[in-house]
């Protein structure tokens, strides 16, 4: 009998350990802040873990987390990284089932992740390409910055490259020979090799930008104010009724 009325309380526990189990698999991301920032309702959030490849070597999981307008499924975001004294390479990432996008990037041999410059750079469905990053004055990445040698990328994926040398002429880049730089954006959404129109990858920096507050804020704000009056003034009726009534 007793283990009988006890069998609907294992079930429950049992069901809320599965659901701690999933909701902790889903939010494994996170760690220390890398950088954030946003504009236009977006915001964005890069952040960095220390983890491990799948053949047990040590690596960092760097995860972004989106919100706002153009941010959906079709969102992509690319690390541009620098190890101190090292050279800028790329890495795509893969979104998760929560919308985080994430890869994990071996350390060996570049030093503490903690020194690197890092640029996560954003392209939204909306068209707009937006970029956060811990190196806000000579930031890595495709929009050539004002210190020489600030928008010099590497190879994709892990291998790194050489820096790319702007191209006055074309507006595009011109790797040096040997290297296996990345394709320059183009008009028609081709690479140089693809014969498309080459154009200058341009990216709007909003590393520790915001909003400021909401617009919802306010209203809610003053919505709250007068819910507060009008309670204050129902009870203060109430009590002068209350105080009536004794005195009959």
């Amino acid at each position: 009998m007793r283990n009988a009325a006890l069998r609907p309380l294992l079930v429950v526990l049992a069901s809320g350990g599965l659901a701690l189990g999933t909701a902790s698999s889903a939010s494994a991301h996170g760690g220390t802040k890398i950088a954030e920032g946003g504009t236009g309702g977006v915001t964005i959030l890069t952040q960095a873990e220390e983890t491990q490849t799948a053949s047990g070597g040590e690596a960092v999981d760097i995860s972004t987390t989106l919100e706002g307008p153009g941010t959906g499924k079709s969102a992509t975001v690319v690390y541009y990284i620098r190890p101190k004294g090292g050279k800028t390479f790329r890495k795509t990432t893969t979104r998760d089932e929560a919308g985080i996008a994430h890869t994990d990037v071996p350390t060996a041999d570049r030093g503490d992740w903690r020194s690197w410059d890092v640029s996560a750079v954003v392209d939204l469905s909306t068209g707009k390409r937006l970029r956060v990053s811990n190196a806000e004055a000579n930031p890595p990445g495709p929009e050539p910055a004002s210190t020489p040698g600030g928008g010099a990328t590497g190879a994709d994926d892990d291998e790194p490259g050489t820096t790319t040398a702007t191209t006055p002429s074309s507006g595009g880049t011109s790797p040096d020979p040997g290297t296996d730089a990345a394709p320059a954006t183009t008009t028609d959404g081709g690479s140089a090799d693809d014969g498309g129109t080459v154009t200058a990858e341009t990216v709007e920096d909003v590393s520790g930008k915001s909003d400021g507050t909401p617009g919802w804020v306010v209203p809610s704000g003053i919505v709250i104010v007068l819910a507060a009056v009008a309670l204050a003034v129902v009870q203060q009726r109430r009590r002068t009724k209350d105080d009536i009534a004794d005195e009959d």
